[in-house]
């Protein structure tokens, strides 16, 4: 009778245990399936696209210039361009001009009295632009343009007729024309290089432009002849010396033309070019709206051409065919992706992942790589693969995954559930209990283990967090006494932390330890008093950690009212932490203080029991 009923006693724990085995083998076979992770790779196929834009910038000069001397042509040439540019001019400098003025001429100092052309033509110039009103005397131009014997007297006696609207031609100055060129002196043969380009700014004798294009050395008179022939660039006008008053001079005369646009695409395969932005400025600030854009097939590219007046912009765009190319990427671990490329060498391949850039050169139809990218999560990817035949580009976006470095440290945590079970079983009463309490312990611990590789994925506080709970859980339902003592040693563990981390301060789980310490040496010396230690150590530790944690409000609640204060005073702060800082020193001590009176009042007990132990065996003796 006594078999049938120990077997019916212990066969529901024999089905249990048959229950929780088949469900650990089901645990361990499921990996295979449910940890399927998903490969990290990307294809791209590129394409080739229409693709890039070709700007151009050109900013309008806006030159000074300064008189080198204080006379009358030198300080107009200054005003004029102030008054071009809109700019207030200089009283005292005006004045020198008008005393300079004589009946129907102006001279180059107010003392003189002789005509100079070269300040009567730059002072009629300022007052025409200023809106002044002209007095010169015309039939005097005539005659000092009819006597000149050198070319630049006649050129500014010619000028000043014209600006006067007179109807200057070129049999005026036909002693001075050689056809091709001009030359400096009356009837002179010899060509100049500097008469030719003065002739231009009354003429724009495109064929006398060509020779000066031809001849001449100077770079300024350059860029006079290809203004009037309409080729001129951007580069040249930047590139003059604007101290010098003949290029400002081709300035005002000539006012080029700046161009600011931008077409689109450099590289075409099915798009036609086009303007997308333009803005057009005649010198000094006038805004041009007309303009001239078309493109052409040349020798296997395509040439855009924008006219504006006189001057021809010309752009050239690539062809690119339709082709495609296949392009791979996988990572092989963290840090390291493989580039595999399927296109017709020669070919560059550029490549940006994540901020990071690429430049590989292929020379096989398949090229592989291996590159160093150490990030993880999702990135864009741009690839571009530049050839002879044209551009091909395309677009994806990888994920790439974090690996993890696992040490023998790591690793340590897969033994700590199983210590605490061990643990546990030694502390259990009987061989029964023990089995009730090992077994389920057991499988829910050393099962998550097989997961390592993925749970050290997590932070380590969800584990722990999970361990413990099971592990409590096991305690209620084997043994409630157990269960209550380690929940009293983890509310008194919690407050030290809870105290030292929100006051920042590690000496206050230093002193909470040294405090166990005593207590612990307490318990061991005298166990017949281990019940009263471990209730006055509890006690002592939940009043510490909240003293501590007290003070600290104290502390932080002083600061805050300091910021409503009237006027907030640093000694009000001060004084008030000085005094928690007192009251928090006094309760430090209690943790070290409390064990020693409590060990003290133990030996100095068990010393007087031993004397009344002895007193009581004298007298019975």
């Amino acid at each position: 009778m006594k078999a049938i009923v120990k077997r019916l006693h212990t066969a529901p724990n024999l089905r249990s245990l048959i229950y929780i085995i088949g469900v650990f083998i089901v645990l361990i076979s499921a990996p295979g399936t449910i940890l399927a992770v998903e490969e990290n790779s990307l294809v791209i196929i590129l394409k080739a696209i229409d693709y890039g834009e070709i700007k151009r910038i050109e900013y309008v000069p806006r030159p000074p210039y300064k008189a080198k001397t204080l006379i009358c042509s030198e300080v107009a040439k200054e005003l004029l361009l102030k008054a071009i540019y809109g700019m207030e001019l200089d009283e005292a400098e005006l004045g020198l001009i008008m005393a300079c003025k004589h009946d129907g001429y102006f001279s180059q100092t107010p003392t003189s009295i002789n005509l100079d052309p070269e300040a009567t033509l730059y002072a009629t110039w300022l007052l025409k632009v200023i809106d002044a009103k002209l007095k010169v005397n015309a039939s005097l131009l005539l005659q000092e343009l009819a006597k000149a014997e050198t070319f630049d007297k006649a050129y500014y006696t010619a000028m000043t007729l014209k600006l006067l609207g007179h109807n200057v031609s070129r049999s005026m100055l036909k002693d001075f024309d050689l056809g091709y060129a001009v030359s400096w002196i009356r009837n002179s043969s010899k060509p100049s290089v500097k008469a030719t380009a003065m002739w231009l700014c009354l003429f724009k004798d495109r064929k006398k432009a060509k020779w000066l294009l031809e001849n001449a050395q100077d770079l300024s008179a350059k860029v006079r002849a290809r203004l009037v022939l309409g080729n001129y660039s951007y580069e040249d006008l930047v590139s003059l010396d604007y101290s010098n008053w003949f290029n400002i001079e081709s300035l005002i005369v000539f006012r080029p033309i700046f161009v600011n646009v931008t077409i689109i695409p450099a590289v075409v395969v099915k798009l036609e070019p086009r303007v997308v932005s333009i803005s057009i400025v005649r010198w000094p600030n006038e805004v041009v709206k007309d303009y001239e854009f078309s493109w052409s097939l040349e020798d296997d590219k395509i040439i855009s051409r924008l006219r504006v007046d006189n001057r021809l912009l010309t752009f050239k765009h690539h062809i690119a065919r339709e082709e495609t190319a296949w392009l791979k990427l996988e990572q092989a671990k963290f840090g390291l992706i493989n580039v595999t490329c399927v296109y017709k060498p020669p070919y560059t391949l550029r490549l940006s992942i994540g901020g990071l850039e690429f430049r590989l050169e292929g020379h096989s139809y398949e090229e592989q790589w291996t590159l160093k990218v150490p990030l993880a999560g999702e990135y864009r990817v741009k690839a571009i693969i530049e050839s002879p035949r044209g551009i091909l580009i395309g677009e994806g976006t990888i994920r790439l995954e974090a690996s993890f470095e696992r040490t023998l440290l790591d690793h340590a945590w897969i033994g700590l559930p199983l210590l605490s079970t061990i643990v546990a079983l030694c502390g259990a009463p009987n061989r029964r209990r023990k089995l009730r309490l090992g077994i389920p312990a057991i499988i829910a611990q050393v099962t998550p283990a097989y997961y390592a590789f993925e749970i050290l994925k997590l932070h380590p506080i969800w584990f722990t967090l999970a361990s413990g709970v099971i592990l409590l859980i096991l305690a209620r339902l084997v043994d409630k006494e157990a269960l209550e003592a380690c929940l009293g040693h983890i509310i008194v563990i919690t407050a030290l932390c809870m105290a030292s981390m929100l006051t920042s301060n590690p000496i206050v789980l230093l002193l909470g330890g040294i405090g166990s310490g005593l207590f612990l040496a307490s318990a061991v010396l005298y166990p017949s008093e281990r019940e009263r230690t471990e209730r006055l150590y509890k006690s002592t530790m939940l009043m510490y950690a909240l003293g501590i944690l007290i003070m600290g409000l104290i502390n932080q609640l002083a600061i805050d009212l300091a910021n409503f204060l009237y006027a907030p005073d640093e000694a009000f702060i001060d004084s008030i932490r000085i005094q928690a800082m007192f009251i928090a020193n006094l309760i430090a001590l209690t943790p070290v203080m409390a064990p020693l009176v409590h060990l003290a009042r133990l030996i100095h007990a068990f010393e007087r029991a031993r004397e009344a132990e002895a007193i009581v065996k004298a007298v019975e003796g």
